[in-house]
């Protein structure tokens, strides 16, 4: 007998620790693409707060916080570990991030990628 039940279920594909409780894992979704009926999405946590869709992760020495570039944007955030904020570096897609380098003594992290490398100034939890 064949059921057509609904897929109701979140199902995590595989994921890997970024350290400091901070985590990434592929999720598969039902999708409403004509191409695929189920769709697979990167997503950063930290512990089990979902902080959405990402693309690059990198968490700092201390574990305090990890830059995250959101996947729908390109956009990069900070994320404070105790607090969960928030903090927006860029706001218009400066491409895609491959590697960090934090200074957290200066303050500076400096991102690279194809192309291009950058350094942000490390904000102050509010």
């Amino acid at each position: 007998m064949r059921h057509n039940w609904p897929l109701l279920l979140t199902l995590t594909l595989s994921g890997c620790s970024a350290g400091a409780g901070f985590h990434q894992y592929i999720i598969s979704k039902p999708s409403a693409s004509s191409f695929e009926s189920i769709g697979h999405f990167q997503h950063c946590f930290y512990d089990e707060l979902d902080l959405g869709q990402c693309g690059f992760m990198s968490v700092a020495s201390s574990g305090k916080l990890a830059l995250i570039q959101d996947a729908p944007t390109g956009n990069l955030y900070f994320v404070y570990a105790e607090s969960n904020e928030k903090l927006w570096v860029t706001d218009t897609f400066i491409g895609l991030v491959e590697s960090a380098l934090w200074n957290e003594n200066d303050g500076i992290i400096r991102v690279k990628g194809n192309g291009f490398e950058k350094s942000f100034n490390i904000p102050q939890s509010s």
